[in-house]
């Protein structure tokens, strides 16, 4: 059976490059935080079709920063609970980020997906691999999904605008209290409201940036 949202998946292993991390099942925003995720609706490891792991490159610890790296002839190997897989690396590159292929149609193969190098929200870098190894029938099939890499949530710009304004509300009334408290005093009537209010604007503003960065 298919792993439940959020559970592990299956270990990466690139010896070559120095990658050897754990992905888990899925990969919304909040899913890639802990950790590289596995598209839902594509291919499992080692089954038919494509299977697409996503990942941080810059944030969260960086599990995929040294994606870049990978050239042709790289072994990546897969380890999940029904097998090992492995892959060989055919191409990597910088494509624009829609045009991430998550389709089914072709061979046999893994896609690596992380943010383009330079920061270039717009554009996702991608690593191909083709399976190398045979076919694995215990593989659970691709869920009846529609694949899609993890994008903002709609709410994310109201969450943000509502938290700055929170923020500048607590700023300015450290203002008003001031002749009253002081500085000092105004601050520390204030500032445990402030933090609050500077973490969710951040967090809301971390969730407009692309989900591997």
């Amino acid at each position: 059976d298919a792993p439940p949202a959020g559970s592990p998946l299956g270990r990466v292993q690139v010896p070559a490059r120095g990658i050897d991390v754990v992905a888990r099942e899925g990969a919304s925003a909040d899913q890639l935080d802990r950790g590289p995720g596995h598209v839902v609706g594509t291919a499992y490891p080692g089954g038919r079709g494509n299977a697409v792991i996503a990942g941080h490159r810059v944030s969260f610890g960086g599990p995929f920063a040294h994606l870049d790296r990978l050239r042709a002839g790289d072994m990546v190997r897969v380890t999940a609970p029904w097998g090992t897989a492995a892959y060989r690396v055919r191409s990597t590159g910088s494509v624009a980020a829609p045009a991430v292929d998550l389709g089914q149609q072709g061979p046999d193969r893994l896609t690596l997906v992380t943010s383009a190098a330079g920061l270039r929200l717009d554009r996702r870098l991608v690593v191909r691999a083709d399976l190398v190894s045979p076919a694995n029938p215990a593989a659970p099939p691709a869920r009846a999904h529609e694949a899609r890499l993890g994008a903002v949530d709609d709410t994310t710009v109201l969450l943000l605008g509502l938290w700055v304004l929170a923020a500048g509300a607590l700023l300015w009334a450290i203002r008003l209290l001031r002749p009253r408290w002081g500085r000092i005093g105004a601050v520390l009537v204030v500032s445990p409201l402030l933090a609050p209010a500077a973490v969710g604007a951040f967090h809301a503003a971390a969730h407009l940036l692309p989900a591997t960065l």
